[in-house]
């Protein structure tokens, strides 16, 4: 048995964005192994492991969107609150105190929901790729192999009842999750025999394929306090939804290839 062939990878990557409260943030690694155990077989396994956070502010054309708060309000209009000598008044734990008084977007101020509402997305993915090989009558290759890709997404947002798109039913909050499941069998057997100058290949395989997608949406409005974001807390449930599609199919092929001379 020889010492296995292994090859290890980790990879970290934070982005904050241009606009207030859009960041990314991704965790990755990567795991191969592949062990000849004898003159004739060989085993291994390859993985790849990712983990993402997102946080996006809201987009299209609605006050909330910072980029078209911009546009629409003009800069005469304070983002804060300030005292009779111009300092930011702080609230009791010392933070600013956001303004969301202006006659073009009246209580909407980008900075001040950046703090209060949510929009974040996570998302885990595995995949992993065992395989096993074996040779034999000196032109023969045999390999087996079993693909799996997993997807699990969570995202959540929530519209405070203070200001903003949430006032007028006390608060919004939505959740979405999703898990997508991918399974590939794979087998095939392979003959290569050279003689002097021509040369003979030929390919059987086999390969069966199946996925599973499962969806899960929720929402609910009426919020009995500020600082609660949970779905449980809210008093009237709205849209709940879920559903999952299944398929599969399974394929059986042959290639062959010969060269003469």
């Amino acid at each position: 048995m020889k010492r296995p062939n292994s090859f290890f990878s980790g990879g970290y990557f934070d982005q904050k964005g241009i606009i207030i409260a859009s960041d990314f943030k991704r965790y990755s690694s990567k795991l191969n192994i592949n062990t000849d155990i004898t003159s004739f077989l060989k085993i291994g396994i390859n993985n790849t492991l990712s983990y993402t956070i997102q946080n996006t502010p809201p987009g299209a054309t609605g006050s909330a969107n910072p980029v078209n708060f911009a546009n629409q309000t003009a800069n005469i209009y304070p983002l804060y609150v300030y005292d009779a000598n111009g300092n930011i008044v702080l609230d009791a734990s010392g933070n600013p105190t956001y303004s969301y008084k202006n006659p073009v977007t009246p209580d909407f101020n980008p900075v001040g929901l950046s703090k209060l509402n949510e929009y974040n997305v996570k998302t885990a993915r595995a995949i992993t790729n065992p395989y096993v090989e074996v040779r034999f009558l000196k032109d023969f290759v045999a390999k087996s192999s079993l693909g799996v890709d997993y997807i699990s997404l969570r995202e959540r947002q929530f519209y405070n009842m203070e200001h903003g798109d949430g006032v007028s039913v006390k608060g919004r909050g939505y959740r979405y999750s999703k898990e997508d499941l991918s399974i590939t069998i794979a087998n095939t057997l392979t003959y290569n025999k050279s003689f002097g100058e021509h040369n003979v290949n030929v390919l059987l395989g086999q390969e069966a394929y199946r996925t599973k997608f499962e969806n899960l949406y929720a929402q609910a409005t009426g919020y009995p306090f500020p600082g609660i974001d949970e779905l449980i807390a809210a008093s009237t449930p709205n849209t709940t939804q879920s559903y999952f599609t299944e398929k599969g199919f399974l394929l059986i092929f042959l290639v062959w290839s010969i060269i003469w001379g």
